[in-house]
Parts: structure tokens; sequence; C-alpha cells
């Protein structure tokens, strides 16, 4: 009787034992679970944000054609109006 009683308190002890490592387990698998979401909302946000990267670039270089364009045409108007004003005053002295 003694032996089954030392026999029922390993046994006792063993399910208690898996108990916890049940618990433990599904502790962990929840935490998996959880660790995998954000990685996957992180994965979500770096893409997003490389694509706002991308707009940024694309529309950092239309301003800087726009900003090349409008240099140029002002260095044009500029030449235009020096040779204007040279022509009206050699027109003006003869």
């Amino acid at each position: 009787e003694k032996r089954l009683s030392t026999v029922a308190s390993e046994l006792s002890k063993t399910w208690n034992i898996v108990g916890r490592m049940q618990a433990q387990h599904h502790q962990l698998h929840t935490h998996e679970k959880i660790l995998r979401y954000e990685l996957q909302q992180k994965r979500k946000m770096l893409q997003e944000l490389k694509q706002e990267l991308e707009y940024c670039r694309e529309k950092w270089e239309s301003a800087r054609q726009k900003n090349t364009n409008t240099e140029i045409e002002w260095k044009n108007l500029r030449r235009e109006f020096a040779a204007r004003k040279a022509l009206s005053h050699d027109s003006f002295n003869n």
C-alpha cells in the first residue's frame, strides 16, 4: 500500500509537471503568434515606407527638373531682354 501511495504521488507530480509544460507550451505558442503578427505588420509598414520614399524621390526629381527648366527659361529671358535693350539702345543712337 505504501508503494502504491508512492507511485500515486509520483504520478501526481508527473501530471503536475506535464500540466505546467503544456501551459508553457501554450504560452510560447501564443507568444510566437504575437511575434509573427508583429513581424508581419512591421514588414507591411516597411513596404509602405519604401513606396512613400519612392514617391518622394519621384516628386523631388520632378521638382528639380522644373527648377532646372525655370532657371533655363529665366536665363533665356534675361538674354532676350538684354538683346532687346541693346537693340533699342543701338536704334536710339542711330
